[in-house]
């Protein structure tokens, strides 16, 4: 069986899940930068590694900051112990720089896996040694359309990106099975939510946008219709005291929950939003599409070219843009029939996005770099 190794951020629930469904196939270890991000959410994973190896590396994090984490033991590791195929998931953490640096030095073919990935406008230095570190790969793993165009921005040759469906969907069918109808309005009661709720799940950061859902939420003005915001972080009373000055009504905010007590709030939900201004990806669509929901997002939510198809299953608004997104929100609120049209179309869409799916990607490019790696 083929000895694979994997350098990874934390034991996130979806990598733990993408992880044992690979080691059935491999002898797969995965090296994790992190036991868990320590802002803002506090992930509870089991220690379920059933399918692969793993260990969190002995390092140094400045100021909380995964980013800025010194895994000391890397490169000690990587030279005493040999693997078959090395996959490197990032290029931006120490921990995956000083891989690629020392699998260039090598001459050991590699995996680059990649998320996603938006250009911004960095300083020349910076822009050299990210283009040096993408392009170094002999493999790049895409998560869809955007990723890709970011690759080839940095000069990756088509032939050398290999797209997967990226996923966290692992739910049983007991957990995508409906609710009834009296079982949706008495959690909706409990809840202290409305006929029709808007869900929005991420955390309580600039980046995800909730201050401009608030705004266009504000404006909205219907009695059957509730926001259910979850996710925790510093900004919860910046939206609270929004909250409080506009005297905005049938607004419930709900901190950091696990992914298995998200399912019901799926599931009693309408319309989903994700109003991000920079996600290289954005899992939640994902989660949310499987259980049947309407998706609004912007065009700044990596997921959105591949996921959100506008007016079949959803509608993208521009960045920021409070006005679009309250008309976008009206559509849906106001036609049932729209919405029920846009679930059936997100079930569609999603169904290819399974980590089985994953896996199988995955393996042709573990596949094809086992055979660089052969003697000849």
């Amino acid at each position: 069986m083929k000895k694979i190794l994997y350098i990874s951020t934390i034991p996130s629930p979806y990598r733990v899940d993408f992880y044992n469904e690979l080691g059935k196939y491999i002898d797969l270890t995965v090296w994790f930068a992190e036991h868990n991000e320590k802002i803002n959410r506090e992930w509870k994973i089991s220690e379920k590694a059933y399918n692969y190896n793993y260990e969190i590396l002995k390092g140094i994090t400045i100021a909380s900051n995964i980013n800025k984490r010194i895994n000391y033991e890397i490169l000690f590791k990587l030279n005493r112990e040999k693997f078959d195929v090395y996959i490197v998931g990032g290029y931006a953490l120490p921990i995956n720089i000083f891989a690629i640096w020392w699998l260039n030095k090598n001459n050991i073919p590699f995996i680059l896996s990649l998320d996603g990935g938006f250009y911004k406008k960095n300083n020349i230095f910076i822009e050299y040694i990210k283009k040096k570190l993408i392009f170094s790969a002999t493999l790049h793993m895409s998560s869809g359309k955007n990723c890709t165009n970011y690759l080839q921005y940095y000069n990756v040759e088509k032939d050398k990106i290999l797209e997967y469906p990226f996923s966290s969907v692992n739910y049983t069918k007991k957990d995508l099975k409906p609710l009834s109808e009296n079982e949706i309005t008495n959690k909706k009661n409990k809840e202290g939510l409305n006929k029709i709720v808007l869900l929005t799940i991420g955390q309580f950061i600039p980046r995800k946008g909730i201050n401009i859902l608030l705004k266009a939420y504000k404006d909205l003005n219907y009695n059957n219709v509730s926001l259910l915001i979850i996710g925790g972080g510093s900004l919860k009373n910046e939206y609270l005291n929004y909250i409080k000055k506009y005297n905005i009504r049938n607004v419930i905010i709900k901190n950091f929950l696990q992914k298995d007590e998200l399912v019901n709030y799926y599931k009693i939900s309408d319309i989903f939003i994700l109003p991000t201004t920079y996600d290289i990806w954005g899992l939640v669509i994902n989660e949310a599409m499987s259980f049947g929901l309407p998706i609004i997002t912007t065009n700044k939510c990596g997921s959105a070219i591949d996921l959100v198809k506008e007016e079949y299953n959803g509608y993208i608004f521009k960045v920021n843009d409070v006005e679009d997104l309250n008309c976008k929100l009206k559509l849906l609120i106001e036609n049932k029939e729209l919405r029920k049209k846009f679930s059936l179309n997100s079930k569609t869409i999603i169904i290819k996005y399974t980590i089985k799916n994953m896996v199988k990607k995955y393996l042709d490019a573990i596949n094809f770099i086992h055979n660089c790696n052969a003697p000849y």
